[in-house]
């Protein structure tokens, strides 16, 4: 018996291409951790993958921040929202609007006693 599920390959070009296209940093790293954790091992995926790699460490990290930050917001996710405060804040996020999604984030925060 044959195995008749379709091949994976076309499921990552369409999402990565989608992620890419969006310019959603958020998208395009939830692709590429999903690729990562499913062993997506096409040659063809894997070039893909780095180059979407290659695009988030090109795009501002800062902008990545601001966004991300307002998502954890937005989710209530506790775990998120410390998370990614901490991070924005070892890595320097210095850009008003960071600062401004940070200062919402750990506000939450000390509200909620984390």
């Amino acid at each position: 018996m044959t195995d008749q599920r379709p091949p994976i390959r076309p499921l990552y070009a369409t999402a990565i291409q989608e992620a890419r296209a969006s310019g959603d940093q958020q998208a395009m790293q939830e692709v590429l951790d999903r690729a990562e954790r499913e062993g997506a091992t096409d040659p063809e995926i894997q070039k893909a993958l780095a180059e979407l790699r290659a695009e988030l460490h090109r795009m501002p990290i800062q902008a990545m921040y601001g966004v991300a930050l307002q998502q954890a917001l937005r989710s209530g996710d506790v775990a998120q929202m410390r998370a990614l405060a901490d991070r924005a804040e070892r890595e320097g996020a210095s850009d008003p609007e960071i600062q401004s999604a940070l200062a919402d984030v750990r506000a939450e925060l000390s509200r909620r006693g984390s």
